[in-house]
């Protein structure tokens, strides 16, 4: 029990010392006379702020936009349902909240494959008021963007991603049903994220390959990860495809904490890792011993019966800033 606490108030620790940059600290508004992003947006100011560049709501100030402007958006709380159709920057304060609704798309912002490659989003606070099971936070179907320090909850799904070669960095996801969900994709690096409370899975990967997870914390969720393929059970057998395979997806510096199951692994997903050939990752449950004293476990730990292995799992978790 008190390794436990320890290990809890590690993880607590890193959370809070984690960095809340979005890249662009060069880039901050420093007086009234120096603006240095495209377009600005703030709720509550004073009216004659507001102009061709200066903005109420965040999805005028995207309407507006052309490709490869930034956005930047002052704290406040936005109700609304942002549609993301080109390739811009959209940068929060720290404290920048948007509250979506169960009315509409049921998407709090959708960055769709119209904007095509290269959105960045980053530095916001995602949520609905009340978590229903099919409500998404983010949605991103576009190719080669980048979403960013970001926290995400009470949403059924937080982070709904497809596309090719998408970044998911520095997000936490609380309280969802499924924290981030990886579908029909490939090449998604999800690098110092943090899943905790989320009632399904923490990250849900379904029929999607070459996904690269590093670095992320899973605490307390009812599935750290499950890894599963997509199954086309409505479309009658003689004409269904196949299923589409979950295959070479790398997850490994992660720490499993007090997850009622750490991974899970559906049949037909296979050819998934857990170490890199020399580290693996943190389970809270490994009771092996390091008699060479070099970090790493003398056995593997076994995930699943198919059989899964991690080769090198860590005898202590893994400090991830």
């Amino acid at each position: 029990m008190i390794k436990r606490i320890i290990i809890i108030g590690i993880i607590i620790l890193m959370i809070t010392v984690t960095s809340s940059g979005c890249f662009e600290e060069d880039k901050k508004e420093t007086t009234e006379s120096v603006e240095l992003y495209s377009f600005y947006v703030d709720d509550d100011a004073n009216p004659s702020w507001y102009n061709s560049t200066h903005f109420k709501t965040i999805q005028s100030a995207i309407d507006n936009s052309s490709e490869g402007d930034t956005i930047f958006v002052y704290n406040g709380v936005y109700y609304e349902q942002l549609l993301i159709n080109k390739s811009i920057e959209l940068i929060g304060s720290d404290q920048t909240k948007i509250i979506g609704n169960i009315t509409g798309q049921m998407i709090v912002a959708w960055i769709t494959a119209e904007a095509e490659s290269d959105v960045f989003f980053c530095n916001f606070i995602i949520t609905y008021e009340n978590k229903y099971d099919y409500t998404v936070g983010i949605s991103c179907s576009s190719d080669n963007s980048t979403i960013k320090n970001c926290k995400i909850k009470n949403c059924g799904y937080g982070i709904a991603v497809s596309g090719i070669n998408n970044y998911i960095d520095s997000c936490n996801f609380y309280n969802n049903r499924y924290g981030l969900h990886i579908s029909n994709a490939k090449f998604i690096n999800v690098s110092e994220c943090f899943f905790e409370n989320n009632t399904k899975s923490g990250l849900d990967i379904y029929g999607s390959s070459y996904s690269n997870i590093k670095k992320c914390n899973f605490l307390k969720n009812k599935n750290g990860v499950s890894i599963k393929p997509i199954y086309y059970s409505s479309i009658p057998e003689d004409i269904s495809p196949p299923p589409k395979f979950s295959k070479n997806n790398k997850i490994n510096l992660c720490n499993f904490i007090d997850n009622i199951v750490h991974a899970n692994l559906y049949p037909q997903s296979y050819d998934n890792s857990f170490d890199n050939g020399s580290v693996g990752n943190y389970w809270d449950d490994y009771n092996g011993t390091d008699e060479n004293n070099d970090g790493m476990g003398d056995i593997p730990y076994n995930i699943s019966e198919f059989p899964v292995q991690d080769n090198y799992p860590s005898m202590n978790p893994f400090v991830i800033y």
